[in-house]
Order: C-alpha cells, then structure tokens, then sequence
C-alpha cells in the first residue's frame, strides 16, 4: 500500500502545483461549478490557426471511488480559440460514473508536442483509475485533421502499477515503449505471481503516415526477468530499440 499512499501525496503536490496556469481560459467555456482548472497553457497548432488554450480540468465534485475506497474526480481537457470549443473530453461530470476504465483525473500534466511527425503538435494528457491493487494510467493523444480532433492513441498505451510506458525521441518521429509484465498460467511456475520477478514483452510504436495509426514496429522479450517494482526499461532500453534504424 505504500505505492498508493506515495501516488495520492504526489498527484495533490502536482496538481496543486499546476493550478497555477501560464494561460487564462474563458469562464464561459465551462461551468464552474462544476469544474476546476489545474493547467492551462497556450498553444499554436499550426496553419493559420487562431492562438487556441488548451485547459485541463478536474471536477470538484468526486464522480467513483478507488478499489481502496477513495475519491476520484472527473477529468476533462479543453482545446479552444477564443469562445469557440475546438476539442473537449467529456461534456459533464456525473455521480456515479457510469463509464468503466481509465476516465478519472490522474495528474495535471499537460505536453504540447509534434509526435505524428506532420509539424502540427499534439495533446498529451492523462486520464486513468486506482484498483485494489494498483493504478492504470491512460495516455491520450489528441490529433488535429483538419478541423476536427481525434484521440489517436491505441488501447496499448497505458502505464500501471505493473505495466511501463516511456516516449523516445528518434531522429523522424518520437516512439513509445511499452514494458507489459508476463504472467504465466501455470500457478507453479515462479513467475505467475503479481510480486514474483517476471519476464516483460517490449512493445515500440511509433507513428505511421499510413494507414494514419500508430503502428508496433518492433516486439521483443526482456532480456532477463524483473523483481516488482524494478523498471525493466532502465535496464533493457537498449534491446528494446535494437534495429529501429532499418524502419525509420
């Protein structure tokens, strides 16, 4: 229990942190009564585009509770250009959350940044859930096309208690390496267990012109297996990036 206790400690000191925002988001563009805002910055997308803000909020109102019994808040992102609503993650916080999954606010981190490689920047944020036994936290990519704004992150991106994610930069575009735990079947083998040292599968993805997705272009086994609570990428990101050159 000491992940969670260190987790929640660290989550309050960031988000108490980035309330102080670089950017002043219009009062009109959601209700304050319902929400509260931990980060806003201003951004430029590129293409003529007005200066947008891109504003994180958390609801002040708990919307579930933790496996550990807990409070959790809602989490939205904003992206807007004067009055005008470009993007939004969820409209209204409810009680009870009737949605399952990583939907909850995690942390007030907010990076700006081109990792499709198309000179127009991203959104990158959090959204995620704290279970019994550990928390998953969900990477969310915000893509502009034209107009409109997608989530292109794959179901693959998640950080967890267990599970590793880490953005690489690489000569073209950024990749994401993902560390996924092995669990066996078998109950004898001494690996199966959550706390016993396992052996993790590397996963790189990186984004792909076409078909317009982030794609796995590279998969491979850890080098050795991996007591709980050690990163593997500290030791293996070597391996995990191996032969990257032939794809780029």
């Amino acid at each position: 229990m000491i992940w969670l206790v260190l987790w929640l400690v660290l989550s309050s000191l960031i988000g108490a942190t980035a309330a102080l925002a670089e950017a002043t988001p219009s009062a009109q563009l959601f209700d304050s009564a319902e929400w509260e805002v931990q980060r806003s910055v201003p951004a430029n997308f590129g293409n003529g585009q007005d200066e947008a803000v891109v504003t994180l909020l958390r609801s002040i109102r708990p919307t579930g509770i933790s496996g550990v019994g807990g409070p959790l808040y809602a989490v939205n992102l904003i992206i807007s250009a004067g009055q005008r609503i470009l993007y939004e993650f969820t409209s209204q916080p409810k009680w009870p959350c009737t949605v399952q999954g990583d939907v909850f606010f995690m942390d007030a981190e907010v990076t700006i940044r081109d990792v499709t490689g198309d000179g127009l920047k991203e959104v990158l944020f959090h959204s995620g859930t704290v279970a019994a036994d550990g928390y998953s936290k969900r990477e969310n990519v915000i893509h502009r096309v034209g107009e409109e704004w997608w989530n292109i992150a794959p179901p693959q991106f998640v950080a967890s208690s267990q599970q590793r994610l880490r953005w690489i930069d690489r000569p073209r575009v950024p990749v994401v390496v993902i560390a996924e735990p092995i669990y066996p079947a078998d109950p004898d083998d001494p690996h199966s267990c959550r706390q016993c040292p396992h052996f993790f599968q590397y996963s790189v993805f990186q984004w792909a012109a076409q078909p317009k997705a982030f794609i796995n272009v590279r998969s491979v086994l850890s080098s050795r297996d991996f007591a709980d609570g050690v990163d593997p990428l500290e030791h293996d990101l070597g391996l995990a990036l191996k032969g990257l050159e032939a794809v780029e």
